[in-house]
């Protein structure tokens, strides 16, 4: 009986979120090429900079000139608007060719500690068949702009596209702040379950009280696969702390949810854990007693 389980184990469904996509530019980039040059009292403080757009790469050779500069050049020959929420005024020398735009932007503010988050067209945009331009937002890391950068994205999460909604709960995730993680609870009510489930991964990567409560809620979530990506989220970073919401789970009306459940109390276990499962011995689905069963006298040999 042991060995069922594990197979069973072995099939557990994997998180259904990917957000590893990259975002493009808008589409019609023009290929420039604009050289600035500004020379100062010696050759050595001379400055330049060369900026290219090729469709969704960017190519830049930059000797002594600030951030900034870079960047809005590059806004400028791609229609990206910029929003500025920290001093870029650090002169830097690079050169590359034709990079991913996150690519590029990670060489560009290399020596910066920033929060990256580039807003696409809302829906409405979409549907009256308006083309706007994406819009690149730069905030410091940990810094006081948490509540600004928090009430831009929980923005997108309202009104943006579903690739939109995505690339704001991978930002919002990043964060990590009280006001990130308040503008985060919001997607737990999206009417797309792939973007609930994104959000139940964001909450289980920012951990503490906060989140925890979160995932609890989204165990009541109508979508099964939802509410199983809750327990695996769970079980990923087993700790008493899981043992609440877990006991929920041994409730939940799917068997495959309520079979997860038995497996991350068993990781956990200890006396909370043990006991949780003792109480659902008496389900109504005979695999889940017996799986139930199994992890109970395993738990009893471990004590």
């Amino acid at each position: 009986m042991k060995q069922k389980k594990a197979v069973k184990r072995k099939r557990k469904r994997k998180k259904v979120i990917n957000t590893g996509r990259l975002i493009g530019l808008c589409a019609g980039l023009l290929v420039l090429g604009n050289p600035a040059t500004a020379v100062g009292s010696h050759d050595q403080a001379a400055s330049y900079l060369q900026v290219s757009v090729d469709a969704d790469h960017i190519g830049v050779t930059a000797r002594n000139v600030a951030t900034q500069d870079i960047l809005y050049e590059i806004a400028r020959l791609s229609d990206l608007k910029i929003v500025q929420y920290i001093p870029l005024q650090q002169a830097i020398s690079l050169q590359f060719e034709q990079l991913p735009l996150r690519l590029a932007l990670k060489r560009i503010l290399a020596k910066d500690s920033y929060q990256l988050y580039q807003s696409q067209p809302t829906n409405s945009d979409e549907l009256e068949g308006h083309s706007r331009s994406s819009t690149l937002w730069i905030f410091s890391e940990g810094s006081s702009d948490a509540l600004t950068a928090a009430t831009i994205l929980e923005s997108q999460l309202r009104t943006g596209n579903t690739r939109a909604r995505i690339e704001a709960i991978k930002s919002l995730k990043k964060l990590g702040s009280p006001e990130a993680i308040d503008a985060l609870s919001l997607a737990l009510a999206d009417e797309d379950s792939w973007i609930r489930g994104e959000a139940v991964n964001a909450f289980a990567e920012i951990g503490g009280d906060s989140s925890d409560a979160y995932l609890a809620q989204a165990l009541k979530d109508e979508d099964a696969a939802v509410r199983a990506t809750v327990v695996e989220a769970l079980a990923d970073d087993p700790g008493e702390h899981a043992v609440p919401a877990l006991t929920l789970a041994l409730q939940d009306p799917d068997p495959d949810v309520r079979m997860l459940a038995i497996d991350a109390l068993e990781e956990i276990g200890g006396h909370a854990a043990y006991t949780s499962l003792a109480l659902a011995r008496e389900d109504p689905d005979p695999e889940i007693r017996d799986a139930i069963s199994e992890s109970l006298a395993l738990l009893e040999h471990q004590q």
